[in-house]
Order: C-alpha cells, then sequence, then structure tokens
C-alpha cells in the first residue's frame, strides 16, 4: 500500500481506498477487490490455458519423433533400398532419407549406421548401412529367430529367379554378382539362426 494525493482537497490517502476519506472525491486509480466468482473464473482461465500448452507442447514432441519416419512413406517402417541404392552417399544423404539412426558405430573397414525394427518384404529386422571413406557401399538386412529361416528360403529363391545360378556359394551363403549391385544371402546360427540379406556396391567400383 502507498500513499497518494487528492487532487481536490490535497489530503494525503490510501492509493487502496474507492474515496478520498476527506472529500469523498473519488480515486482514479481505484481498483475493486475480486469477488470469489471472478478468482474461480480467474483460475479456470488460467487451468486452462495451461492444459492447451501442454496439449501444444505434446503434439509438437510427437511430429518431431515421427518426422523421420514419416518421410520414408509409412510410419512404423523404415524400408531398404534393395534395388537403387546411391553408392557412394554420404552417412547425411542416408540420414536425411531414413532419419536418425538407432545405433551407430565404426568397423574395421568403415561406419555402420543401425535402423531397428525395419521391415522389407515382410520381415522384421535390423538394417545396417556401411559407410567406407567413399561414402556407402554396402547395406546388410539382418532377420534373427523365428522368421531368419524362411525369409533364408525367400531371398534365395527371389535371386535365383531374377538372376539365375549364384556366382559364388559355401555352405553358409550365396552371392549374385550384379551390374547394379552384388546381391547375397547367409545364415548362420548366434545362439539363434540368423540370416543376413546384403545388398553390395557392384565389384569394380562405384
Amino acid at each position: 500500500m502507498s500513499m497518494m494525493t487528492c487532487s481536490e482537497c490535497e489530503n494525503q490517502y490510501s492509493d487502496l481506498a474507492e474515496k478520498c476519506p476527506h472529500c469523498g472525491c473519488e480515486n482514479p486509480f481505484y481498483i475493486p477487490p475480486m469477488t470469489g466468482k471472478a478468482k474461480n473464473n480467474k483460475k479456470g482461465l488460467f487451468l486452462g490455458i495451461t492444459v492447451f500448452v501442454l496439449v501444444i507442447i505434446l503434439a509438437l514432441v510427437i511430429i518431431f519423433l515421427l518426422v523421420p519416419v514419416i518421410k520414408n512413406g509409412k510410419i512404423g517402417n523404415k524400408p531398404v533400398p534393395f534395388t537403387d541404392a546411391d553408392w557412394g552417399a554420404t552417412m547425411d544423404e542416408v540420414e536425411s532419407l531414413q532419419g536418425n539412426p538407432d545405433d551407430e558405430y565404426e568397423v574395421d573397414d568403415g561406419y555402420v549406421y543401425q535402423y531397428n525394427n525395419c521391415t522389407v518384404d515382410g520381415y522384421t529386422g535390423i538394417t545396417r548401412y556401411v559407410f567406407d571413406n567413399e561414402g556407402l557401399f554396402e547395406v546388410i538386412f539382418v532377420i534373427e529367430g523365428s522368421q531368419a529361416l524362411e525369409a533364408y528360403s525367400y531371398y534365395e529363391e527371389k535371386y535365383q529367379n531374377d538372376y539365375g545360378t549364384p556366382d559364388f556359394e559355401n555352405m553358409v551363403g550365396k552371392i549374385w554378382y550384379e551390374e547394379k549391385a552384388n546381391y547375397g544371402i547367409a545364415s548362420t546360427p548366434l545362439g539363434s539362426i540368423e540370416t543376413m540379406v546384403s545388398y553390395g556396391m557392384p565389384t569394380g567400383g562405384k
């Protein structure tokens, strides 16, 4: 509370008073006390604004998380380019198409971007994009568990139908050397059966 000077009688009085107690002149700066109803309305308005802001923030967070996935055309599915890889693509270029990797790490011959829970041809697994100093040179799709053996048979038949007899074959897998890419399949027991479908840069360079 502070004191103010009456404009009529020039006496001092509280700035909270409705009128000057000396002459009755109205206080031009008087603010009536807030009633219980007004207080409740103000609280309700504040609560409504708070809820609205929280909903907007939540929506923005959800959109932020989904943007990398929506870029791929399917929610919850990061497709693997098994037909037209851009050999030599940079990690930034792959990330702009596939979103942020779930994991990334160095290997002997380069660097890996890993995406989990990818679905390709009805099979769910892990996709690894492998880079060397010149960019992307291999994509590996790993299927584990109950789908592994079925996936091996599926891709074996698919590649034989598309490319004929494999150019290389041993006890664990097969490779077809084609102009666009080298296609490979391998099945190895690592605790459980694991099938790896590789899609690599054609032999002879980018």
